[in-house]
């Protein structure tokens, strides 16, 4: 379950990353910002910058304790794109309850995917969770020609979400998330909204890690090989975990030991939750290490970059990886690679009831470039 931080749409724009400060872009919205109000409480959790420099933002928003999948779109200058659904805002019920969206895709051909979860009830009145897909024409309205109304949702077990969705080159999409709060979870969809049966089981591919796995983040290489970045049991703790499949589902057993990659940072737990490939194939895995002191929890951003094959790159501080601590709770939510190889990296920190927002760039050895500041 995803916790709303916040009560409207806030998009932040900060001048070329490449430039020396870093500082706020004053032309985009209201001194580098825009916010969408919605009717009702509501979250982002992923944005998307369409080839035409429009900007889409998703997640969920509330009515009557109803849940919906939630889209804004801004212009390029930080103004709400009325062509948009005519107000530059969308909201689509996908189940009964509690629904969200965590990850978004942009098509070559416009259409907007966006991931998420929705809410379906049994016999029994229990509240089950299943992935959700929802496909969006570029002027908002739900695409017909994707399983006939525009939504799909995927049954792996009782409790399923969708937390991370890419497109490969062949236009068939790929998720990836978490079910039953054990394993992870990739289904893969062909254009029309069909499982596709060359993938796994029937389309659907489900990978346990010991007692607990979870599915954050996902990228595509260029080979057609499928990264999925999280959280998983390495036999003491929770940890960093990488795995990597065929484009048929299968483990890469070429890839760390059988197909899985951990990074464990000697910490009570921690959890990758932002990825980013580089030109080379190095995999750069970013989110949270987290601390237990005599019952006070505290977390450090923590990053993991790899080679190609999984093993640990030994050039960023000597072991593959590193943390930085601002407050008390940091974590990583977002990473970028430059095409000069540094690392951008997004998240937060909070202390004393305030949360602020975090932008790092790190050189491609994970020393913070200095030249570099931070919004906050």
């Amino acid at each position: 379950m995803k916790a709303s931080l916040s009560l409207i749409f806030l998009i932040v724009v900060l001048n070329s990353v490449y430039s020396q400060s870093g500082a706020l872009d004053s032309t985009f919205g209201n001194g580098g910002k825009a916010i969408t109000q919605f009717a009702g409480p509501l979250g982002a959790y992923s944005l998307k910058i369409q080839g035409d420099g429009k900007i889409v933002t998703a997640g969920v928003a509330t009515n009557n304790h109803q849940y919906f999948f939630a889209l804004a779109r801004h212009n390029a200058d930080g103004t709400p794109d009325l062509s948009f659904d005519g107000d530059g805002r969308v909201t689509t019920s996908m189940g009964v309850g509690h629904e969200f969206i965590s990850s978004l895709a942009i098509q070559n051909d416009g259409n907007i995917v966006a991931a998420g979860r929705s809410t379906r009830g049994d016999l029994a009145g229990n509240a089950l969770t299943d992935m959700a897909l929802a496909r969006y024409n570029p002027n908002g309205s739900l695409d017909s020609s994707f399983d006939f109304d525009g939504k799909v949702t995927t049954v792996f077990g009782d409790q399923t979400e969708g937390n991370a969705v890419a497109i490969q080159n062949d236009g068939k999409i790929v998720v990836a998330g978490t079910s039953d709060g054990r394993r992870i979870a990739v289904a893969r969809y062909n254009r029309n909204g069909s499982l596709d049966v060359s993938f796994g089981t029937d389309g659907k591919v489900l990978s346990s890690i010991r007692a607990f796995a979870f599915g954050n983040i996902m990228a595509i290489q260029p080979d057609g090989k499928i990264l999925v970045g999280g959280t998983g049991d390495n036999g003491v703790k929770f940890s960093f975990v990488v795995l990597r499949y065929n484009s048929n589902g299968t483990l890469d057993h070429s890839f760390g030991v059988g197909g899985v990659a951990f990074t464990d940072f000697g910490t009570y737990s921690s959890s990758g939750r932002a990825l980013g490939l580089h030109s080379d194939g190095k995999i750069v895995l970013a989110g949270y290490s987290e601390t237990n002191t005599l019952g006070t929890l505290a977390s450090t951003l923590a990053l993991a970059k790899y080679n190609s094959d999984g093993s640990p790159d030994q050039s960023v501080d000597g072991d593959g990886k590193l943390t930085t601590q601002f407050d008390l709770v940091n974590g990583a939510a977002s990473v970028e690679i430059q095409t000069d190889g540094k690392i951008i990296v997004g998240g937060s920190t909070y202390r004393n009831g305030y949360a602020d927002s975090r932008l790092l760039r790190y050189n491609p050895n994970g020393s913070l470039d200095e030249t570099f500041g931070y919004v906050a």
